[in-house]
């Protein structure tokens, strides 16, 4: 299957999933924040989160809790993500594909190769660490060739059994948590409730 086919089925299927998640208690994002939150509680320094757009899993319950660490959140400049400490909480913009920001000009760049960590959303993930974005590169150039953590968020209806479609430029997770388990990808293990 083409990734593109692959990134219509799995946006569905998600959008179908938070649908039918709404009004639960406690609900999947809940659950995933909480099991996000377990991870995030030994880690330190600066990682790199977002905001979540749509039906994406959204982490920032997660990261609020996280005070621990200081966040910086994604900026889209032309083709290439740079990454902000927003000054305040209000200090978000819009931006071309309406999803929210730190407003630069309000901001403290931090270069990616400080970070301890990658948050990152996505379309589709596998077991082997292998994630399907939404296809503009963005996360795949922003991460690459960096020895911080990338981590997946999603729920688990996200995390295909089959290989995804990769190519040499697709970075891989060490990490993917969903609402059900903490996945590290080089051991293969997770916890899984």
């Amino acid at each position: 299957m083409l990734k593109a086919q692959l990134r219509e089925r799995y946006r569905k299927l998600r959008a179908s999933f938070v649908k039918a998640e709404d009004g639960a208690d406690p609900s999947a994002g809940q659950r995933l924040n909480e099991r996000l939150y377990d991870f995030l509680k030994s880690q330190k320094g600066t990682w790199a989160t977002y905001v979540a757009a749509g039906s994406e899993a959204d982490p920032a319950f997660a990261v609020e809790k996280s005070s621990h660490i200081t966040w910086s959140y994604p900026v889209s400049l032309r083709e290439e993500l740079r990454f902000y400490v927003p000054s305040h909480s209000t200090a978000f913009v819009k931006n071309r594909w309406n999803i929210l920001e730190p407003d630069v000009d309000s901001s403290l760049e931090v270069s990616s190769q400080e970070m301890q960590g990658f948050l990152v959303p996505g379309v589709a993930f596998d077991r082997q660490g292998g994630r399907l974005g939404s296809g503009k590169g963005f996360y795949d150039r922003a991460v690459g060739g960096l020895g911080a953590l990338k981590v997946g968020v999603a729920f688990d209806v996200q995390v295909g059994p089959q290989a995804l479609p990769m190519e040499s430029h697709d970075v891989k997770m060490d990490f993917i948590i969903t609402e059900k388990e903490i996945f590290k990808v080089s051991t293969g293990a997770g916890v899984r409730v």
